[in-house]
């Protein structure tokens, strides 16, 4: 058997298999949402805390215009999520703190902060 072929058939077994891999029937308890900032300001991170579980940086993109789309795997605990406001993913300028638990998926956070250096976020549950 040529290279070429070689090549390819091992390029077509790892694809199967990481198709495999993601569609196993584990049950995956991924929290996910939209973060609405202020004009003039821009999402920089997002740290999420799971309650007795894995905490870490939530997958993060912005959308367009003042909207971020994020997700992390909550697995299935609360949770509740500090985003970074302006600043570097290393340095925040702000850090908008949550302080309440949820179990809540696809939750939509507002984030605000004024020139008074006011700033904060809640959680809106989306239009049913």
């Amino acid at each position: 058997m040529d290279l070429k072929k070689t090549v390819a058939y091992s390029l077509i077994a790892a694809g199967v298999a990481g198709v495999l891999a993601f569609s196993s029937t584990k049950e995956v308890h991924a929290s996910s949402g939209t973060v609405y900032m202020q004009e003039g300001n821009k999402m920089t991170g997002m740290w999420v805390h799971v309650e007795g579980g894995r905490s870490g940086w939530a997958y993060w993109r912005h959308k367009f215009g003042n909207q971020y789309e994020w997700r992390y795997d909550t697995q299935g605990k609360k949770w509740k999520a500090d985003v970074g406001v302006n600043g570097t993913l290393q340095s925040w300028a702000i850090n908008a703190r949550g302080f309440n638990w949820t179990y809540r998926q696809g939750d939509n956070i507002p984030i605000w902060v004024n020139q008074g250096g006011h700033y904060g976020w809640r959680t809106v549950l989306p239009r049913s």
